[in-house]
């Protein structure tokens, strides 16, 4: 019988932090209702990539395949928030990227990305 190979684990999870002034951008209000801005957390960029995330970051700041929001608010990659250890399989990392998100979102921070 022939096996099918383990996917490859090839995707990194990352998170950007970004400056404060996001907060104010209607669409990042709205789809943040719940961030507390009394709790002074970071505001956040949660991604997923095939490339090192330190290239990424630095893409993202050059306008290349960028979100708007982390060329405009980006500060520095900030990984302390990774829950788990990259790389992973596209498809994990596509459940993590969102789940991570979702997690940071529930207690207080303002969120972008994660699809």
């Amino acid at each position: 019988a022939v096996l099918n190979p383990a996917p490859p684990q090839n995707t990194n999870v990352y998170v950007v932090q970004l400056c404060d002034a996001i907060s104010e951008v209607p669409r990042v209000q709205r789809l943040n209702p719940d961030a507390d801005p009394d709790l002074d957390l970071e505001c956040l960029y949660v991604g997923q990539t095939g490339l090192d995330p330190q290239i990424r970051f630095e893409q993202h700041m050059a306008g290349i395949r960028a979100s708007r929001y982390v060329n405009r608010f980006g500060l520095r990659l900030n990984m302390s928030f990774l829950r788990r250890p990259n790389p992973m399989t596209e498809l994990e990392a596509l459940r993590e990227e969102n789940s991570l998100a979702i997690h940071l979102r529930s207690i207080g921070h303002t969120v972008v990305g994660g699809h």
